[in-house]
């Protein structure tokens, strides 16, 4: 045989080969298949790695998306939280908050790390913590829900009421992560709240008032007429109209007291009539009234000129106006020891004086009201706003507000000033210009009027249903030359009508009636008689009754409030009748 090729090998074949070459042939066998072996295992682990490099990059692919879409989520609950409206917060299981909102932090002018953990407490009202912090924790404890209410301090400095509300949250194995919350500032709504409940807490006030008023007047309104009466049944010599005038002088007061009570309670001026008063003599006559207005800690003084010109103005009106600065004055003091003093004088405002608010004023003499306070003042800023309209430094507002003072004492001609200084105290001065006239005696009886010959025997149709008045009136109306005809209800003022009604010249009708209303009878009276005049009267104001009341297209003639006297009864009467007989002229 020339050769032969076994795989890398290549011999010769002879016949006398040694032992030692057939077994370098079979290791050269050997390695052959070895390597054919090997190179099948790499080729094999090369696919696995590379599989196991591509399912290496498609993981490093999920977990950059992954990632990425963490990123973004946490970026949109971020932005959420800094957006929503409400202050937001996170806790862990171990109770130690691990965010708060943009909304926080720009509400208590802190910085996230100083808020972290529990920094957040030293913001929380010292009077609320320990609350705040126990409900805090038992809600934890118990995993569930709360809801509380506590002062928080806002960057300004101010403590502001802040609405909690926490909730606890659980991964989505059902493991408890801790707790979220939100937080809003309730303070103003509250505050609202407060001022809703106190405006509806004075209406109701206001309708027990007028009740009683109205009760009260017709009581005072006995009084007077029973004392006319008594005054005109006897003898000028008598040494009891000394008696019966001070009854109805007192009464007289205690009307105007009445009266006062219910402008302090919100009610209706009648009109704007305005009249000579003395104001010495006015705030006399309200100092018992203003001081159980005051703080208890307040001393309440006066220094009251004699012999003052008198002033035209409203006698309400100047109550309020003197009620609600001695009133501001009061509350000036803080519940704190103090002084309130009011003064009154008379005094020449000229070029020399015409200083600030005063400036505007006429030369000329003026009765200057004033009422000072030892209370903690004023600064710059306060003062400058103090007459503004809306403006107040109270909690709720109340009283009439300077604005309001200011207004009434203008329409007088007058003006009002204002000194004060912080920890120094306030005074306001009123300024009223004087009528140069004598000023006529107040609450002395009325005089009796004696009815005019022309209006001797008319008849008047009187309808109250309090029965000492009813008879009182009667009474001094009879001695008055007038017939009287009275019924005690609605019904029975129909009734009587229907059966006297060309007898009757004029009607004095009680608006609250039982049966029917005064405004009830007006309408039925007028389906027969329109012409007949016709004498409103109620202890109620005329605007409540105008208000309240459904004339149905009628109005009465005139309008006289209880309690009235004798006097201004007549004049009334002796109006209307001369208004229907011009009419008959005609």
């Amino acid at each position: 045989m020339e050769g032969l090729r076994l795989g890398a090998v290549d011999f010769v074949y002879k016949p006398f080969q040694s032992e030692e070459l057939l077994a370098r042939v079979r290791t050269h066998l050997e390695l052959a298949r070895l390597r054919a072996q090997l190179e099948v295992r790499v080729a094999e682990r090369s696919a696995e790695l590379l599989v196991a490099n591509r399912q290496l990059q498609l993981d490093l692919v999920e977990r950059r998306l992954a990632e990425q879409a963490l990123r973004e989520s946490e970026e949109r609950f971020r932005n959420m939280a800094d957006t929503a409206p409400v202050m937001f917060w996170v806790s862990g299981e171990d109770k130690l908050c691990t965010f708060f909102n943009k909304r926080w932090l720009d509400f208590t002018g802190r910085s996230i790390e100083e808020e972290l953990g529990d920094g957040w407490t030293a913001s929380v009202h010292p009077d609320d913590l320990e609350r705040r912090m126990n409900t805090y924790s038992s809600s934890f404890d118990a995993r569930q829900d709360y809801e509380m209410e506590y002062r928080l301090r806002r960057a300004d400095g101010e403590y502001r009421w802040i609405m909690a509300v926490g909730v606890p949250r659980f991964e989505p194995g059902g493991r408890f992560a801790g707790y979220i919350g939100s937080c809003i500032d309730v303070t103003d709504f509250k505050r609202n709240q407060e001022q809703i409940l106190a405006t509806q807490k004075l209406e109701s006030l206001g309708v027990i008032a007028a009740g009683m008023a109205h009760d009260l007047n017709n009581m005072l309104g006995s009084i007077f007429a029973e004392t006319d009466l008594a005054l005109s049944e006897s003898p000028s010599d008598s040494p009891v109209r000394n008696s019966l005038g001070r009854i109805g002088a007192v009464a007289g007061r205690a009307s105007e007291v009445l009266n006062l009570l219910m402008a302090s309670a919100g009610g209706h001026d009648d009109g704007v009539a305005l009249e000579l008063i003395d104001p010495s003599s006015l705030v006399e006559e309200m100092r018992e009234l203003l001081k159980i207005s005051i703080s208890k800690k307040a001393v309440f003084t006066t220094n009251l000129a004699k012999d003052l010109p008198p002033v035209r103005a409203n006698p309400t009106q100047i109550q309020r106006v003197v009620t609600n600065l001695v009133i501001n004055a009061s509350e000036a003091l803080e519940d704190k020891e103090g002084s309130i003093c009011m003064t009154t004088v008379r005094m020449w405002v000229g070029p020399e004086t015409r200083i600030n608010r005063l400036a505007s004023l006429p030369e000329g003499e003026y009765v200057l009201l004033e009422i000072s306070d030892t209370g903690c003042g004023m600064t710059e800023p306060t003062l400058a706003k103090a007459f503004d309209p809306f403006y107040t430094t109270k909690f709720l507002g109340r009283g009439l507000g300077l604005s309001a003072v200011q207004g009434i004492v203008r329409s007088y001609g007058g003006a009002i000033n204002v000194k004060s200084a912080p920890g120094k105290g306030s005074t306001f001065q009123v300024f009223l210009p004087c009528i140069r006239e004598h000023l006529e005696a107040k609450r002395q009886a009325t005089p009796a009027v004696a009815a005019k010959p022309a209006h001797r025997n008319r008849t008047i149709f009187l309808v109250e249903d309090e029965e000492t008045l009813r008879l009182a009136v009667s009474m001094s109306l009879r001695k008055r030359g007038f017939s009287v005809v009275a019924a005690a209800d609605g019904h029975d003022a129909i009734r009587i009508f229907r059966t006297k009604e060309r007898e009757i010249d004029a009607i004095l009708l009680d608006v609250t009636l039982p049966g029917l209303s005064g405004p009830e009878v007006l309408r039925e009276i007028r389906k027969t008689r329109p012409e007949i005049r016709v004498i409103f009267t109620s202890a109620y104001d005329r605007e409540i009754i105008s208000a309240n009341s459904a004339f149905g297209g009628e109005s009465p003639s005139a309008f006289i409030r209880k309690p009235y006297r004798i006097g201004e009864l007549v004049c009334k009467l002796e109006e209307a009748l001369d208004q229907s007989e011009s009419k008959e002229v005609r």
